[in-house]
């Protein structure tokens, strides 16, 4: 089991943040990857992609692929420069993008569990 397994919010645990932030703002921010459930002030400075308030949102896939991709390339060439701090924050936004990724995957299997009349159990770790 790796950190991101660890981190990772079940589908219910994202429509739950996702309901009780809708009915303390009214309608909820679009960011990259999701929807902005924290009200008011933005403590992670609209660092948005492994932000806990960031509601992953399959429909949004492609923008945290594109990201993985931008990222991974940038990763790279701070290696190939030495620039060993660019480098552990540009490797902590990629796990950071595989862990929405995997949390879209989760939602996806629960929606059409649900549509199906039926939901999965999630393993307990």
């Amino acid at each position: 089991m790796n950190a991101g397994q660890l981190i990772e919010r079940t589908p219910d645990e994202l429509r739950k943040l996702h309901e009780e932030a809708r009915g303390r703002i009214g309608a909820l921010a679009d960011v990259v990857g999701g929807h902005c459930t924290q009200p008011g002030f933005c403590p992670a400075k609209f660092a948005c992609i492994g932000c806990p308030a960031n509601a992953s949102d399959p429909t949004k896939r492609r923008q945290i692929e594109s990201r993985l991709k931008w990222t991974t390339a940038h990763r790279d060439e701070a290696v190939r420069q030495g620039l060993t701090l660019d480098t552990a924050r540009l490797d902590q936004d990629i796990r950071a993008c595989h862990t929405m990724l995997r949390e879209m995957d989760l939602v996806e299997r629960w929606r059409t569990d649900e549509e199906r009349g039926h939901l999965t159990l999630l393993p307990v770790l």
